[in-house]
């Protein structure tokens, strides 16, 4: 079975990609088409993890900053509003 995804979305890290690969699973990915050699895959998912990590120390970097300049960060009313709003709409 064969799933349209994004390999950067795929997976957090190069290992899951590889036990894919490793057990036959059929993937596709688009932007590379059906006929990419798996040494090249490697490549490309070791970059999408690197991507991922940068974008979260961008963020923690960010939230950091913003702490720093006294923002309050989160809900306000806390999680348990988000709860009961969710419980009530059902």
């Amino acid at each position: 079975m064969a799933t349209d995804a994004k390999l950067d979305r795929l997976s957090h890290d190069v290992a899951f990609v590889s036990g894919l690969m490793a057990q036959r699973a059929p993937f596709i990915v688009g932007e590379l088409g059906p006929n990419i050699d798996p040494s090249m895959l490697h490549v490309y998912a070791a970059l999408a993890e690197k991507k991922r990590r940068m974008i979260a120390e961008r963020t923690r970097a960010a939230l950091a900053q913003a702490t720093a300049r006294g923002v309050k960060l989160g809900n306000p009313h806390g999680a348990s509003t988000h709860t009961r709003v969710g419980r009530t709409s059902l």
